[in-house]
């Protein structure tokens, strides 16, 4: 699902919330009705002055005759507050799902925070993490999983260098144009994974889009985009998103079938992102030097020229 069908399916269940509060606005005007009909005849002096003040506009009127419309409105409403408040009874306000935004999704210009609260929803959905971010993310992440001993060849420990790679990644996902890209790199069972699913949701949460795909299962989205176009609309879509989403997220580089199409297809997504200025987070158990070998130079570039490179390394900690 793209950016564009989110935001119409949004749309779509604001409309859907306008017509039900309507109907229960009908009611409720009804129901005054039945009591007080007097009102009902005020509602409808206005509704014919509404219709006059249409008329006016249309035939550029002259501006006094416009302002008298305005007044017996003005005065017809009060006359009605004066009725209800004469039978002890209070005038039925709007039904509205968000009263701050009436239901539109904007204040102005701005998105309503209804409106934030929607779009991160939807986008968790696309995101393919909804099942997993409940137990990955930052307050469940432990530092004390990883040795505080000294490593061969390292100068930090493998608890001093997370702690280092997580500064970073805070302040890069902090950053004040949202953009940044990562390389997360070493071992298997050393918390790549769960990093990168800590940025998704926290990117979720500040209502960025994000997309997380193993490169199995990305360079198999995009076999069937070239190779069976016609099977369905969702795979292009899911496809385009690649190339849209605010966040890529791409795990497991290297261990998807590797062929001159995908280094195609991987260098055309990572090259585009960083042309739009779109965050890309790469976890693979590949060094920098083994991308050139496996893929291309290009793309060994590209991440060497654009990303921070984060070493992953120590003892297992699945196992801890």
């Amino acid at each position: 699902m793209n950016r564009q069908e989110i935001y119409r399916q949004i749309q779509k269940e604001y409309e859907n919330e306008r017509s039900k509060n309507a109907l229960i606005d009908e009611q409720n005007k009804q129901e005054l009705y039945k009591r007080l009909p007097e009102i009902k005849e005020t509602d409808e002096q206005i509704k014919q002055l509404g219709l006059s003040l249409i008329k006016l506009a249309v035939r550029h009127a002259p501006k006094a005759e416009i302002d008298e419309v305005n007044r017996r409105i003005r005065q017809l409403s009060q006359k009605k507050a004066i009725t209800a408040k004469k039978h002890g009874i209070a005038l039925p306000e709007p039904v509205y799902t968000c009263p701050k935004c009436r239901d539109t999704g904007y204040i102005g210009s701005k998105k309503c925070s209804c409106m934030e609260k929607k779009l991160i929803e939807k986008y968790y959905a696309a995101s393919n993490l909804s099942h997993m971010l409940k137990y990955e993310n930052f307050s469940k992440f432990n530092l004390k999983c990883y040795s505080d001993e000294p490593y061969p060849g390292e100068e930090l420990s493998p608890r001093k260098n997370i702690k280092a790679i997580l500064e970073d990644v805070y302040s890069l996902i902090n950053s004040e144009d949202k953009y940044f890209n990562l390389y997360f790199y070493g071992s298997s069972g050393l918390g790549k994974t769960f990093m990168c699913s800590c940025i998704a949701k926290y990117m979720l949460d500040k209502g960025s889009s994000v997309i997380y795909m193993t490169a199995y299962s990305l360079t198999s989205l995009l076999e069937k985009k070239r190779f069976r176009p016609d099977e369905a609309q969702d795979t292009a879509e899911s496809a385009d998103m690649l190339f849209s989403c605010d966040l890529l997220i791409i795990d497991d580089l290297g261990t998807e079938s590797i062929t001159s199409i995908t280094a195609a297809e991987i260098f055309n997504i990572i090259n585009s992102r960083l042309i739009n200025r779109k965050s890309t987070v790469i976890s693979s158990n590949m060094s920098t030097a083994e991308i050139g070998t496996i893929y291309s130079d290009r793309v060994r570039s590209r991440i060497l020229g654009n990303y921070k490179i984060c070493y992953f390394y120590g003892s297992d900690i699945r196992r801890t």
